[in-house]
């Protein structure tokens, strides 16, 4: 089905939302010679998560050796991460604590992260951790910004 008033070379989207998800596009085009189409782009349209319970405790003095146990849910998240943060210290994912809540997703894929800042790369190893262990064939990622590597 043609869309209505698309006859550029370019269609852009802009606002995105679940409606277009599963979609198909391409180009058609024709002359008096006759006519072709382009390869297909399926649109996989995500919605962020959402949070439905925030972290069960906010504030806790604790003795060493007592056990905390923090709560957090989401509805849409793929996995979860809990991150470590005193002072000011940027924010380092606690190892072990990544999970994948629907790893059928992954299992077979290539799966491609992208990030905005890449500091120490701990993110990513995690991240790239839980993937490869919920069946992720390869994890690759790119990052808008990463500290300058010296010769």
């Amino acid at each position: 089905m043609p869309v209505e008033g698309q006859t550029s070379n370019t269609y852009q989207i802009t606002s995105v939302d679940a409606s277009i998800n599963g979609a198909a596009f391409y180009c058609f085009v024709q002359n008096v010679a006759g006519n072709t189409q382009s390869s297909v782009c399926t649109v996989t349209a995500l919605s962020k998560p959402v949070l439905t319970q925030d972290v069960s405790t906010t504030s806790q003095t604790l003795t060493e050796g007592d056990t905390i146990a923090l709560t957090a849910g989401a509805t849409g998240a793929a996995g979860i991460q809990w991150y470590y943060k005193k002072g000011d210290e940027a924010p380092k994912p606690v190892d072990g604590a990544t999970t994948a809540e629907q790893p059928e997703r992954f299992a077979g894929k290539r799966v491609l992260i992208i990030d905005d800042i890449v500091t120490t790369g701990a993110t990513l190893a995690e991240c790239s951790r839980t993937l490869l262990q919920a069946g992720a064939s390869d994890v690759v990622y790119a990052a808008f910004a990463a500290p300058r590597i010296q010769d």
